[in-house]
């Protein structure tokens, strides 16, 4: 049951969109005000706020395999949690119930991991949740 969750394309597209209209508007600014170098940070502050967004979306990575859930933050930072430890995970859904926002993972007395799934493909994430040995209770 080897499988890494793979990353969707949709939080970059938002991103994107959100953040090229306010940067484009400040571009705008700085060439029809005499480019002045204090409008130029405006213009370019979106973009490096999109990257950093990027660099978090990417830096997380999940796998599961027969024994466990394998969690990478930030490309170094590595977890591993073994089925045996789960007592019980809570899946939080907010508009698309087939698309769940964020599980948490807990053992008897404390939160072993929490996890966005907005990021992750819909149907990687649908099976995520699915998993029985995640004992998944929905939250609305």
């Amino acid at each position: 049951m080897n499988r890494a969750l793979r990353r969707s394309a949709r939080p970059f597209v938002v991103f994107a969109v959100l953040l090229g209209a306010v940067s484009a508007v400040g571009f705008y600014n700085y060439f029809t005000h005499d480019r002045r170098p204090d409008l130029l940070q405006a213009a370019v502050g979106p973009i490096v706020l999109y990257v950093a967004i990027l660099a978090l979306i990417s830096s997380v990575s999940i796998s599961v395999s027969d024994k466990g859930l394998n969690i990478v933050r930030w490309y170094v930072m590595k977890q591993f949690i073994p089925f045996s430890q789960i007592e019980h995970s809570e899946v939080q859904i907010l508009a698309e119930p087939d698309w769940p926002v964020r599980i948490t993972i807990y053992s008897a007395n404390e939160v072993l991991a929490r996890l966005s799934l907005k990021a992750v493909r819909q149907a990687d994430a649908a099976w995520l949740c699915s998993l029985p040995e995640l004992k998944c209770n929905a939250q609305g």
